[in-house]
């Protein structure tokens, strides 16, 4: 049932060199512009065209005009007076700090012996009932 001539192969045609192929289509393509005539049936159509006219309108404009008006205003003269400022100025002091117990502070013989100590002020502020009876 089928054809035994369709599994044959066919033979190309050598039209695989570039230059061959290119004549080949440029003789085509001359021969469709040269020897066809072209079928063409002129038709007349009305076309509507729009004109310009010049026509001269007036129209009013409101146009804002910048003048410059030079006046001389009298002015008071500046009078520089002088206000008094305070100043602050800020200046360290040495303020000495004694100490009771020996060997902080170098401060005389009548400091370093005199009482009470830092101890002894501790223990009178957390023992007030001992000094009221």
């Amino acid at each position: 049932m089928t054809d035994p001539d369709a599994f044959v192969k066919k033979e190309k045609l050598k039209i695989d060199n570039p230059l061959r192929r290119s004549l080949r289509r440029l003789s085509v393509a001359l021969r469709k512009k040269l020897f066809q005539k072209p079928r063409l049936i002129e038709v007349p159509v009305e076309v509507e065209r729009i004109v310009e006219v010049e026509k001269i309108v007036e129209v009013e404009k409101i146009v804002e005009v910048i003048k410059e008006i030079i006046k001389e205003v009298p002015v008071e003269k500046v009078v520089v007076q002088e206000v008094p400022v305070e100043i602050l100025r800020r200046e360290l002091v040495h303020v000495p700090f004694y100490a009771t117990e020996g060997g902080l502070v170098d401060a005389s013989e009548h400091l370093r012996n005199s009482k009470p100590t830092v101890d002894e002020l501790n223990e009178k502020k957390q023992n007030p009932t001992d000094e009221s009876s």
